[in-house]
């Protein structure tokens, strides 16, 4: 199994290293807080907010990234492919039983 060091304090870990979603770095348990490792990425993201803002465009923030990526794009399609698999079972479960 491959091992990983801790960005900040070098501690070895065997399993789940924390990636900061600013700087992108590997970090364990006590340091996976972007405040926690004093992240620079961190830093520059705040300056880039605050500079969007005075220009009058705010960026959105990098959560409403990640969630975006979680949505399954053809949602209604998946939800009526799983009805029809229902119903087919359903059929054949009646004929079968008769």
């Amino acid at each position: 199994m491959e091992t990983d060091e801790c960005t900040y304090c070098s501690k070895t870990f065997k399993s789940m290293p924390f990636s900061c979603k600013f700087c992108g770095f590997l970090f364990c348990v006590n340091h996976y807080m972007p405040e926690d490792h004093e992240c620079i990425g961190l830093a520059k993201y705040k300056e880039n907010q605050a500079e969007s803002l005075r220009k009058g465009k705010p960026e959105r923030p990098v959560e409403y990234f990640h969630e975006k990526l979680k949505m399954p794009k053809f949602r209604l399609f998946y939800y009526l492919i799983l009805a029809a698999i229902t119903a087919l079972a359903i059929l054949l479960t009646s004929i079968i039983l008769g």
